[in-house]
């Protein structure tokens, strides 16, 4: 009988490339796992980029509205609506920014990121300032408008600036969602810091005021009743405004990451949620409307065209 073939020595060094390359493999898919798990998010989900889009739109036609109408009636003008104005100065910036997002690389989102900062956080302290302006009113009735409005650039810019500053130091950009740069996922300490808890004290702080205003509006000069009042009524309506505003935001999200948690389907709820983020610009424009007169405004325009288009008519040549 003959012998059996003898096999041949295994290569031990083979082998033990061939399980590093395994242990590679299976590293480098657990990675992309966790990429993915990190990148689908409730705002970064397939087909949500034409909601950011489509609410970016909105913002840039009505900021548009507001800083043309200011800029087109000087009567308009009147303080508080300056903070109105830059409020909406802010939030073009802001919708501005999703359009540049989708048209570049997002390597530079630690570019953007900062912006988009700036642009809300400035937004929303020019809010805080309707309440501030107010205060001052009732307290230090016969002060300057305009030294006023300097105090109130030195603290908006300062602090919006100095948030967007640290999103760079300490290497926080990144994508929240589809062309969506401001601190990515994952920090929410740095989120709650820079972000939402700034949002509850200024909202809180408004809303204390208008209570505290209320009760003031009882006392005081006679003569300046009607004025206070008047700035009264164009606070509340403001806070209302965006109070709902945030308020619809927070449902949004809120029921969104609840659908997640309970594993159905949150496309729609993310399509809501970039919806209303994009299109916080809406706001600005029904504050304007609401606490001024505008339309007004627009319709005389347009009837005063229309008669000098009607008299070089009929004006003989």
């Amino acid at each position: 009988s003959s012998a059996p073939p003898l096999k041949p020595p295994r290569d031990r060094g083979a082998h033990r490339g061939r399980a590093a390359r395994g242990q590679a493999s299976g590293a480098s898919m657990a990675e992309g796992a966790g990429h993915a798990t990190v990148t689908t998010t409730l705002l970064s989900r397939k087909g949500i980029a034409p909601w950011y889009l489509s609410g970016a739109s909105l913002t840039l036609a009505a900021t548009t509205f507001v800083c043309a109408t200011y800029i087109a009636f000087p009567k308009l003008r009147k303080h508080p609506a300056p903070l109105l104005w830059w409020m909406s100065v802010c939030d073009f910036v802001f919708g501005l920014a999703f359009f540049v997002e989708y048209a570049v690389d997002r390597s530079v989102c630690h570019v953007l990121s900062p912006v988009t900062q700036v642009s809300v956080f400035a937004s929303e302290l020019f809010f805080c300032m309707h309440a501030v302006d107010l205060v001052y009113g009732l307290t230090h009735p016969f002060t300057l408008d305009s030294q006023n409005m300097r105090k109130y650039h030195v603290v908006v810019w300062l602090c919006s600036i100095t948030t967007a500053v640290l999103i760079p130091s300490n290497r926080l950009a990144g994508s929240v969602g589809t062309g969506f740069c401001w601190i990515r996922d994952g920090l929410l300490n740095w989120t709650i810091g820079l972000i939402a808890a700034p949002l509850v004290a200024i909202y809180v702080f408004s809303i204390a005021v208008l209570v505290w205003a209320a009760r003031r509006l009882r006392t005081g000069m006679p003569a300046t009743f009607a004025t206070r009042l008047r700035v009264l009524y164009k606070l509340r309506t403001t806070v209302a405004v965006y109070t709902l505003y945030m308020l619809a935001l927070l449902v949004a999200l809120v029921s969104g990451a609840l659908q997640e948690q309970t594993g159905r389907d949150s496309t729609a709820a993310g399509a809501v949620a970039a919806l209303v983020i994009s299109a916080r610009g809406v706001a600005n424009a029904l504050v304007w409307v609401a606490t001024r007169d505008v339309l007004r405004h627009v319709r005389a325009l347009r009837l005063r065209k229309g008669r000098q288009s009607e008299t070089s008519v009929t004006s003989p040549p």
